[in-house]
């Protein structure tokens, strides 16, 4: 059977004349005499295409066409315009309307059949190409899934691999060989990690769905340390490495920075570094080179020159020669990298003998060190030294991992003055746990079988609220091996505080819970802040003023009304970074996030802190221009 056409018209003998057109084509033709009968056909089967005549009394064919293309069943139906209005403003009128052609009559059968085949078969490719575009999103999709999956797989195994391999390196008392099995052990499954995390993170940057949030990154500090890093390489074949930094980063007082990702930058360099020192012959020597302008330049050069045969694709994926384990990942790789940070890699092969390698980055101001620790914004608290000399006022932990292995990592890395330590294996036996004592810090997985993370942590803030509404409510930090917007938002609105990606230090954990435990969610001692010495008259007026906005919070928040509370946190929060309260800024930030979505006590917990940086945090005055 042909394509199912309605034709449009309140003169039968037209309709008739068309039916009988179409008819000889083989098409299905279904007549409406009026635009309102047109409407109601259309909508109660869509048509493949429509005729429609515009003069009509009651709905004209302007009306009919608005009326269908507003409707989400109808609105990609083709709508040819059969009308003895010929002036071009008409014409206009109808296209605007939503029609895709317009045909004067008295028209000619022919040209009346060509225009029909032709918008047909438009309608037919449009069909396929959704068709296919939704297949394509769906095993995107599929992918996505998938990886998420093999990444929340291999990580949990991995948090144990690596933790135990950890702790026999530093604790077990090996010695000679041993040690230094339990060094490739702990050597390998970092590398592992890396492979992981980087295949995932490629893949978003390929598909230009990475989430970038440039901060400054002082690459002087990142290359030196990659530098050390790779000595141990380079040593064997008797390869100096040298860097040589900007004539602006004398004595440490001021700092090269990029405005990038620490992570890709670290990874970038990395990449390009080893490739240097696998490139270069024994004895070689590799410079690296840093020099400032509107960018950053980065220069690697080393002895050797890239094969003839593979320069004009040396940045290309999976394009290597002559390594035997060569994936061809490395400079491919590193050029997505720049480039999601807008930036660029050049090859220089000008110099014979010798490869140069020319990374670009967009540059962030130049900044004092005190500065710089204040731009970087909240401090990670999983840094740093554990608070001392604090009077401990809980002593119990409940750890929640379907993997045994990693619970019992996470048991030895606790603070010494914890006493009670619960265990539980999924979402269920968590909530059961958690109502049986009165536990300040839950440290719980969120992919587990049976009942999830967020469904535990949604039933346990709803059982806070309603049997311990005068307590302080338990800090719920979520344990995930993928860490991006989406699961931090998710976790957000179930009841989670924070989220740590697997698979975690054993130090890194440990300072962590030290602070959460003898000092909420913020040191004792808050990040100083620096402040110019412009605003130092009147900083004291603006931190009233702050803390004024707080107590408005709290009322709004009291009062129920969640919308008011979201636009005074996102007022605060961009006053408190103006004045280099990044740390606080950030905090606000959070609560403005969460404003419709967290549990109450949750929000009057994070104002609390906003209240204890504010009066308690120690300000330094420096120079606009330091």
């Amino acid at each position: 059977m042909g394509a199912n056409i309605l034709v449009v018209d309140d003169k039968p003998e037209n309709i008739t004349v068309l039916r009988d057109l179409l008819k000889g084509e083989g098409f299905t033709v279904r007549p409406a005499l009026s635009g309102e009968i047109a409407v109601r056909a259309a909508r109660k089967q869509v048509p493949d295409l429509i005729l429609l005549d515009i003069m009509m009394p009651g709905l004209d064919g302007y009306g009919v066409c608005r009326a269908l293309k507003s409707h989400s069943e109808t609105q990609e139906v083709p709508i040819l315009f059969l009308s003895a209005l010929d002036r071009v403003q008409d014409k206009v009128r109808g296209f605007e309307a939503g029609a895709v052609d317009y045909i004067s009559k008295p028209f000619q059968a022919e040209e009346v059949l060509a225009r029909i085949h032709t918008h047909l078969e438009l309608r037919s490719v449009q069909r396929q190409l959704k068709e296919q575009n939704q297949q394509l999103v769906k095993a995107a999709q599929l992918q996505e899934d998938v990886d998420r999956i093999m990444r929340h797989d291999l990580k949990g195994p991995l948090t144990t691999i690596i933790g135990f391999a950890e702790i026999l390196h530093q604790k077990a008392g090996l010695e000679g060989e041993h040690l230094e099995y339990a060094q490739i052990l702990l050597d390998s499954s970092f590398r592992m990690l890396d492979m992981v995390n980087a295949s995932f993170d490629l893949m978003k940057m390929e598909r230009g769905s990475y989430r970038f949030n440039p901060k400054p990154v002082d690459l002087n500090e990142l290359l030196i340390r990659l530098m050390k890093e790779y000595q141990a390489l380079a040593n064997p074949l008797g390869i100096q490495l040298e860097i040589k930094a900007c004539e602006g980063c004398q004595n440490g007082e001021v700092n090269c920075l990029a405005l990038g990702d620490e992570f890709l930058c670290y990874s970038l360099f990395s990449n390009l570094l080893k490739n240097a020192i696998e490139a270069s012959p024994p004895g070689g020597l590799v410079l690296i080179e840093v020099r400032v302008g509107s960018q950053i330049q980065v220069s690697l050069r080393n002895e050797g020159e890239v094969p003839g045969i593979i320069r004009e694709r040396f940045f290309e994926k999976y394009s290597t020669v002559g390594k035997q384990h060569g994936t061809g990942l490395g400079t491919y790789s590193a050029l997505l990298m720049a480039k999601t940070q807008g930036g660029d890699i050049h090859l220089d092969t000008g110099e014979p003998d010798f490869t140069t390698v020319l990374v670009v980055l967009p540059i962030a101001e130049r900044l004092s060190k005190l500065h710089l620790n204040a731009s970087l914004g909240v401090r990670n608290l999983s840094e740093g030294d554990p608070a001392n000399g604090e009077e401990v006022e809980f002593d119990s932990v409940l750890l929640v991992d379907d993997d045994e292995g990693t619970r019992l990592y996470l048991s030895k890395h606790l603070p010494n003055f914890v006493k009670q330590v619960g265990h539980a294996n999924n979402g269920i036996s968590a909530f059961e746990r958690f109502q049986e004592a009165d536990w300040p810090l839950v440290v719980m997985d969120i992919n587990m079988p049976l009942s999830n993370g967020h469904e535990a942590a949604e039933k346990m803030r709803a059982w806070e609220r309603s049997h311990r509404p005068d307590k302080e409510p338990a800090y719920i930090l979520g344990l995930s091996a993928s860490v991006d917007d989406d699961v931090i938002q998710q976790s957000l609105e179930s009841g989670y505080d924070a989220i740590l990606s697997k698979p975690i230090k054993g130090k890194d954990f440990l300072n962590r819970v030290n602070r959460l435990l003898t000092g909420g969610l913020l040191s004792p001692s808050p990040d100083p802040i620096a402040v110019t010495k412009d605003l130092e008259e009147i900083l004291p007026r603006t931190r009233e003023t702050w803390l004024k906005t707080i107590t408005e919070i709290e009322m709004a928040l009291k009062e129920g009304d969640r919308e008011r509370v979201r636009e005074l946190t996102h007022r605060l929060k961009g006053s408190l970074k103006m004045y280099g309260y990044y740390q606080a800024g950030e905090i606000a930030g959070r609560l403005e996030k969460g404003a419709n979505l967290i549990a109450e006590t949750t929000l009057f917990s994070g104002l609390q802190q906003l209240n204890r940086i504010i009066k308690g945090s120690q300000v330094t005055f420096i120079e606009p221009n330091s």
